[in-house]
C-alpha cells in the first residue's frame, strides 16, 4: 500500500477573488421628559461576501479518472497535453450576516445627597442576528482538492436590561454602580454586575479602582460552523517517541476536520483593575492602571494538545493500519472542534503618557505614549495541568505606540510607532527558537481649509516592514500576532454639515 501526499503545483496557486458590499442604517430619536433625557434607536446592519475560486481548483473526481486514466502522472513534476485545463475548476462561496436592534435609555438625577445629586441610568436592548455561508455543491461534497467547505447556519436573538447609578459618596468620592441582565435565545439568561470608585484628593490626581463580572456567549461561528479542512503544522506525539523521525518530530501539515460546536457553554470572566492619573503640569500627564482577569470557561481549541493526549484514539485521530512492529500508522485526519478548554488569568500593567504643547509660531504639538506590559497568563486545561503563556507563542510580554500630532493653521498631521516585543516560537511544534520584535510606522496628514470638506492621506506601515520570522507557521509568520500586510496607502474625503 502507498500513501501520498502532494500538492498539485502544476495548477498554479489557489487564486480567489471576492465581492463585498455592507451597510449600515441608524435611526434614533432622543428628548427630554421633565429633568430626563431619553434616547430610543434602531440599527440595521448587513454584510454579503460573494467568493469565486478562479485558479488552482482541482475537481477530485476528475483527477482521479485522468490518474486511471494514465493521462496524470502524480510521480511526475510535469503533466503532459490539457490534463490541467480538464481536471480544473472554478468555485463559488456566498455568505451574509444581517442584524437588527432596537435600543434606548433614559438618564437623569434621581434625588440630593450632601455631596451631589445621585444620577441613575436605565436601559435595554434588542437584538436578532443571523448568520450563513454557502458553498456550491463540489465544495459541500468534498470534490474539492485539498480543501473543503460546509454549510453553515444560525441565528438568535438577545435581550439586555442595565442600570448605573452615580453616587457621590463624599466631596472627593464617586462610586458606579452598575448591573446589566441578559437573556439569549440559545443560552438562557446572566446577570452581571460593576462596582467602581473614583477618588480625587488633589485638582491635578486622580484615582480609580473598580470591579466586575462579565459574560460572553459563544459566537454564531463558533456554534454553527460545518465541518471545514485545516491544516496546522503539527507534531505526531504518538509516533515521535517510537520512530525518531523527522516527518513525526517536527511540526508537519496534517489534515484536520475542524468545525463548530452546539453545545458550547459561554465563557464567564470576573476583572479588577486600580490605578491613577497625574496631571504633572499644564499638558502633561501620567496614567498607571494594573487590571487582572480571570476567565472561565475558555471557548477555543488545542489541535496540538488534542493529538498529545488523545493521537491514539481512533474517534480523534484517524492513522494509517498498525504496522508489524506496533507502531501506530501515519495521521490521515484529526477531527477537532471548539471547546471550553478550562480557563485562564492574566494581569499587567498599563502606562499612558500625554503631553500636549502649544506655540505661537509652529501650531499645536501633541505626544503619547501608550505601553501594556503582560505580567502573567496562565492557562489551565480541563485536565488541571497549568502552562504559563507569558513571552511565549502568540503572547508577547510587551506592546507600546508611541505618536506625535501637529496641528498648523489647516494642516494636521500625526505620526505612530507601532511595536510588538520578542516572544518564544511555537514548543509545542518543535520549534525552539525567538520571534524577534517587530515596529511599523503610521503616517497621515489631513487639510481642513475647505468649508464642511475635510481631506486625508495617509499609509499604515509606510515603511513596508515584513512580519518577524516563525518556524512553527506554514506561512513563516505568526498570523495572530503579527501582519504581513505591507505598506498600504489610503486617502479620504469627508463632509460635515
Amino acid at each position: 500500500d502507498l500513501t501520498m501526499r502532494r500538492r498539485l503545483t502544476e495548477t498554479g496557486p489557489r487564486q480567489k477573488s471576492s465581492e463585498s458590499d455592507s451597510a449600515r442604517l441608524v435611526l434614533g430619536l432622543n428628548g427630554m421628559l421633565s429633568d430626563w433625557e431619553w434616547e430610543l434607536a434602531y440599527t440595521y446592519s448587513y454584510n454579503r461576501n460573494h467568493e469565486y475560486g478562479e485558479q488552482g481548483f482541482v475537481w477530485t473526481p476528475r483527477l482521479q479518472e485522468a490518474i486511471n486514466a494514465g493521462e496524470f502522472n502524480p510521480l511526475a513534476t510535469t503533466q503532459q497535453g490539457d490534463v490541467i485545463d480538464d481536471i480544473s475548476v472554478s468555485t463559488t462561496r456566498n455568505g451574509k450576516s444581517t442584524t437588527n436592534a432596537f435600543d434606548g435609555k433614559i438618564a437623569g438625577d434621581l434625588f440630593d445627597m450632601p455631596a451631589g445629586s445621585v444620577a441613575m441610568a436605565v436601559g435595554f436592548e434588542y437584538r436578532e442576528e443571523e448568520l450563513s455561508d454557502n458553498p456550491d455543491e463540489l465544495f459541500k461534497r468534498g470534490e474539492i482538492f485539498g480543501t473543503e467547505a460546509t454549510e453553515a447556519y444560525g441565528e438568535r436573538d438577545q435581550t439586555s436590561l442595565f442600570i448605573e447609578l452615580a453616587v457621590p459618596v463624599f466631596e472627593k468620592l464617586e462610586a458606579q454602580l452598575a448591573l446589566r441582565y441578559e437573556d439569549y435565545s440559545d443560552f438562557g439568561d446572566t446577570t452581571n454586575p460593576k462596582i467602581a470608585l473614583r477618588y480625587t484628593p488633589l485638582d491635578n490626581l486622580t484615582f480609580r479602582a473598580s470591579w466586575g463580572e462579565a459574560f460572553r456567549a459563544p459566537s454564531l461561528v463558533q456554534l454553527g460552523l460545518g465541518p471545514s479542512q485545516e491544516s496546522p503544522g503539527l507534531v505526531d506525539a504518538v509516533r515521535c517517541p517510537l520512530t525518531g523521525l523527522e516527518e513525526d518530530c517536527t511540526a508537519q501539515e496534517r489534515t484536520v476536520i475542524f468545525s463548530g460546536n452546539p453545545d458550547l457553554q459561554p465563557e464567564e470572566s470576573t476583572s479588577y483593575n486600580f490605578g491613577g492619573i497625574w496631571e504633572i503640569t499644564d499638558g502633561l500627564s501620567v496614567g498607571v492602571d494594573y487590571w487582572n482577569y480571570d476567565q472561565e470557561g475558555l471557548i477555543t481549541s488545542d489541535t496540538q494538545y488534542l493529538v498529545n493526549t488523545q493521537g491514539d484514539d481512533p474517534s480523534v485521530v484517524k492513522r494509517e493500519p498498525t504496522d508489524a512492529n506496533g507502531v501506530p500508522g501515519r495521521i490521515i485526519e484529526i477531527y477537532d472542534q471548539f471547546a471550553n478548554l478550562g480557563s485562564q488569568t492574566t494581569d499587567g500593567v498599563d502606562l499612558d503618557v500625554q503631553y500636549t504643547m502649544n506655540t505661537q509660531s509652529a501650531g499645536e504639538f501633541g505626544f503619547n505614549y501608550n505601553l501594556t506590559w503582560v505580567n502573567s497568563f496562565d492557562q489551565v486545561r480541563e485536565d488541571g495541568s497549568t502552562r504559563e503563556l507569558a513571552g511565549e507563542y502568540q503572547h508577547p510580554e510587551y506592546r507600546w505606540t508611541g505618536g506625535m500630532d501637529w496641528g498648523y493653521t489647516n494642516w494636521q498631521t500625526s505620526a505612530r510607532l507601532n511595536y510588538i516585543g520578542e516572544y518564544q516560537d511555537n514548543i509545542d511544534a518543535g520549534a525552539t527558537g525567538t520571534i524577534d520584535s517587530m515596529m511599523t510606522l503610521d503616517l497621515n496628514v489631513t487639510y481642513i481649509g475647505f468649508d464642511h470638506w475635510s481631506l486625508t492621506l495617509g499609509a499604515n506601515n509606510v515603511l513596508n516592514e515584513e512580519p518577524s520570522f516563525s518556524a512553527a507557521d506554514f506561512m513563516g509568520y505568526d498570523q495572530a500576532t503579527h501582519s504581513a500586510i505591507g505598506a498600504l496607502w489610503y486617502g479620504k474625503v469627508s463632509y460635515q454639515f
